[in-house]
């Protein structure tokens, strides 16, 4: 496996810049670094089930992994079902 120098922000930028589109920012990605294990972002839309479930369904066996970088003040919509009293901090 190679080190790609490339920060998280850098893929949600090609997220964003995919329409953002996740499944398709993270196959884009893996046609152009065929030589890495691909792991997705999925927090972009603030529903990590969903872009999970979508990735895992659309990337089959070349996906390795997905990532959650939801900040710490963000309650991702997965958890709003039957919920909704969520009070968060900022530290």
């Amino acid at each position: 496996m190679y080190l790609i120098f490339c920060n998280w922000n850098c893929a949600h930028a090609l997220i964003a810049a995919m329409n953002k589109i996740t499944v398709e920012a993270v196959r884009i990605f893996g046609e152009a670094y065929t030589e890495v294990n691909l792991m997705a972002l999925v927090d972009f839309e603030n529903n990590v089930i969903k872009t999970s479930l979508e990735c895992a369904e659309a990337l089959k066996d070349k996906l390795w992994g997905v990532r959650v970088d939801t900040a710490d003040y963000l309650v991702d919509k997965s958890l709003f079902q039957g919920n909704g009293n969520f009070q968060t901090y900022r530290y």
